[in-house]
C-alpha cells in the first residue's frame, strides 16, 4: 500500500465504507446504519459494562474465556499500517495526570506529547481494498517500551516462533479487530491466532506494565489488552466511551488523532455486538 501523509477520511470514503459493510452484513444487521452510534435494538446501559462478560476488575483479557463467545466471520481487518514520525505537528495536549478534554463527538484529547503516529487502513472482509483509515498518536516519551512494541508491530512486525515453521515475522497487517462491543471498545492485535487467545511482543511472549499515568477518559483512548498484571503482548483496544474501571489496570499509550479517524472507529462500532462478535 502507498503511504499518503495527507490522507484523511472524507464523506465519499464514509459512504463507501457504509455501503460495503451493509453489503457484507446479513439482512438483520443492515438496519444498523440507519443512525450513528449504538444500535437501537440494544440498550446502551447494558453495553457499557456487561457484567457476565466483563467484570470491572478485568473487563476483557487477551486469552480469557470470554473470547470463546466470538463468532466468525470477522469483518474488520488491518489492511496496512506504518509508523509516521510527525511529532512536531502534535504539540497540544491536556497535561500528564489531568483528565483530557472530550470533544462533542466523544473523542478524547491527547494526554501527553505525541511522539509517533501509526495509521491503519481497515477494510470489511470480502468488500475489497482499504475502506477507512485510523490514525493513532502515541505517547513515546512516557511509555517508550509500549510504543516501541506497537510501532514495530505496525511496521515490519516481530519474529515469532511458529510451530512446525520456525521463526516468522508477524505484525498487525492482515489481523482482525476480533472483538467490537458498542459503547465500550474495539479490540485487535492478536498477531498469532486472530481470535483473542494469542499475541506476541517485541520483547517476547509478554512484557510488564509500563505506566498507569493516563486515563480511559472519553472515546478514542488507545490502551493495552492483558490477562492480568504485566501480561502485555500485541493486543490493544480503543475505547468508545469513558471506562474509568480500566484505569491503573491497563496501560494507556495513545489516542485516536482526528475526527475522521474517530468516525471510522464509530462505523466499526455499528457492526459489533454485546458479546463482542462482529456481524
Amino acid at each position: 500500500l502507498t503511504m499518503n501523509l495527507s490522507r484523511r477520511l472524507n464523506p465519499i470514503l464514509l459512504r463507501r465504507f457504509s455501503a460495503a459493510a451493509t453489503a457484507t452484513a446479513t439482512a438483520p444487521t443492515s438496519t444498523l446504519f440507519a443512525s450513528r452510534g449504538i444500535p437501537s435494538k440494544i440498550s446502551p446501559s447494558r453495553l457499557s459494562r456487561p457484567r457476565s462478560l466483563h467484570p470491572p476488575s478485568r473487563p476483557f483479557s487477551s486469552g480469557s474465556s470470554a473470547a470463546s463467545s466470538l463468532v466468525p466471520p470477522l469483518l474488520f481487518a488491518v489492511a496496512g499500517c506504518a509508523s509516521l514520525y510527525l511529532a512536531n505537528n502534535f504539540d497540544s495536549f491536556t497535561g500528564i495526570g489531568t483528565l483530557p478534554e472530550v470533544s462533542d463527538s466523544g473523542l478524547s484529547a491527547p494526554q501527553a506529547k505525541i511522539t509517533d503516529v501509526v495509521w491503519m487502513d481497515v477494510s470489511v472482509k470480502g468488500a475489497g481494498g482499504p475502506t477507512a483509515r485510523i490514525e493513532l498518536g502515541l505517547y513515546g516519551g512516557e511509555c517508550p517500551r509500549t510504543v516501541a512494541n506497537f510501532v514495530a508491530l505496525a511496521g515490519e512486525g516481530v519474529e515469532v516462533d511458529v510451530p512446525n515453521e520456525g521463526k516468522r515475522r508477524k505484525g498487525f497487517k492482515g489481523t482482525p479487530f476480533h472483538r467490537v462491543i458498542p459503547g465500550f471498545m474495539m479490540q485487535g492485535g492478536d498477531i498469532t491466532q486472530g481470535n483473542g487467545f494469542g499475541g506476541y511482543s517485541l520483547y517476547g511472549d509478554k512484557f510488564p506494565d509500563e505506566s498507569f499515568k493516563f486515563y480511559h477518559h472519553g472515546g478514542g483512548v488507545l490502551s493495552m489488552a492483558n490477562s492480568g498484571r504485566n501480561t502485555n503482548s500485541s493486543q490493544f483496544f480503543i475505547t468508545y466511551a469513558t471506562t474509568s474501571h480500566l484505569d491503573k489496570k491497563h496501560v494507556v499509550f495513545g489516542v485516536v488523532l482526528d475526527e475522521g479517524s474517530w468516525e471510522a472507529c464509530k462505523l466499526i462500532e455499528m457492526l459489533g455486538s454485546r458479546g463482542g462478535g462482529t456481524k
